[in-house]
């Protein structure tokens, strides 16, 4: 097993047609045996609003339950590597 990591942007930086823009890299690692889905930040928290980050999350968890093939997807790391959005108003 090996280490993963990949980012995606959503919408372009400067403007968008909507005026959202969002970008979130992650990196997925191997961890020991039985110790579980560990999810850690690397980026500085008040990049996003605190909901974002909650959502990052949540969805990240969500997704390694059902793993990518139907298979959980356990004992890793997942770190948030890349955060930043920017919306109309902000």
């Amino acid at each position: 097993m090996g280490v993963g990591e990949a980012h995606q942007s959503l919408g372009r930086r400067a403007p968008s047609p909507s005026g959202f823009w969002a970008t979130v890299g992650l990196r997925v690692e191997p961890a020991p045996r039985n110790s579980g889905v560990a999810f850690r930040y690397v980026t500085e928290l008040g990049a996003l609003p605190h909901a974002f980050h909650t959502a990052i999350e949540e969805t990240v968890r969500s997704a390694l339950r059902s793993g990518p093939r139907g298979w959980a997807v356990t004992d890793c790391t997942v770190t948030l590597t890349r955060s930043a959005a920017e919306a109309p108003g902000r």
